[in-house]
């Protein structure tokens, strides 16, 4: 990234994402009811954690914005980079697929206890499984193509909806959920998946562009991905890794699935090149 204005940009988006990863893992320690997610207390530490993250996705902006001043490509036949971060990926989904399927079926055990179905809620559930499923197949063929060998996953085109689809049975899920601002952890995911529809929808249209040209809104959910997925996943593995696991809630999503999403946007935005200036 040979472009300075660029290379600033990009480094505050990390830098911010970090921090916001960092007091939410504060928060989530000092501040939060493990039995709902909210925040009992220093309720000004919500709102910082929403302006650090604000300021990150500001960033991704700006870096878009000088993004559009280039003529930018990316290569992904023998990128070793993006050929690990499809592999990890695709476990993953693999294992988000695990965890609905198990999500399913504990919703369905309890609902039998009280003779009651929410089928609005169940059926989102059951087909992220599905999708995550489909998802990582993709993601192998992906990264089959990516090696080199005689698989192109241009060819497999509605396949490339199916990481958006897993994405939107997702947010329906979130719908179904009980929703509020200052649940932080509900509001961060909510965004999250918002900028990952984003990027997948960015990623079908590269893949469908002759001319393998990387639009600067691609960079703008690529990173604004990545400081969501950062913020607010991370943080709950580490408190995983501390020993503070006990104090978080329950949720339906899977941390480390989010984190890689975040990780392979931020790579897929590495592996760009610029070729010209626009007015070259």
């Amino acid at each position: 990234m040979k472009n300075k204005p660029m290379f600033f940009s990009f480094f505050a988006v990390i830098i911010t994402a970090i921090a916001a990863c960092f007091l939410r893992f504060f928060q989530l320690i000092r501040f939060t009811d493990s039995q709902t997610g909210f925040v009992i207390g220093d309720n000004k530490l919500t709102y910082i954690i929403y302006g650090v993250l604000a300021l990150s996705i500001a960033f991704a902006f700006v870096y878009s914005l000088l993004a559009r001043r280039y003529v930018r490509k990316i290569n992904f036949i023998g990128n070793k980079l993006i050929y690990a971060s499809l592999l990890i990926l695709s476990a993953s989904f693999f294992f988000d697929f695990v965890h609905q399927v198990y999500n399913c079926q504990n919703y369905i055990l309890s609902s039998d206890k009280q003779s009651y179905i929410e089928y609005n809620y169940l059926f989102p559930m059951a087909f992220q499984a599905l999708f995550a499923l489909l998802t990582c197949f993709y993601l192998i063929i992906c990264a089959k193509s990516v090696r080199g060998t005689m698989i192109d996953f241009k060819n497999f085109k509605f396949f490339h909806l199916v990481p958006l689809a897993w994405g939107f049975c997702r947010l329906l899920a979130i719908m179904t959920e009980i929703f509020d601002v200052e649940s932080v952890e509900s509001f961060l995911e909510f965004v999250f998946v918002v900028f990952y529809c984003g990027f997948t929808l960015c990623c079908a249209s590269s893949v469908d562009d002759e001319n393998k040209l990387i639009k600067p809104s691609s960079s703008f959910f690529a990173l604004g991905l990545f400081a969501c997925a950062f913020s607010f996943s991370l943080a709950r593995i580490l408190m995983i890794i501390s020993g503070e696991f006990a104090k978080l809630n329950q949720v339906s999503f899977s941390s480390v699935t989010y984190l890689l999403i975040g990780f392979f946007a931020v790579m897929c935005e590495l592996a760009v090149y610029i070729t010209k200036k626009v007015s070259e």
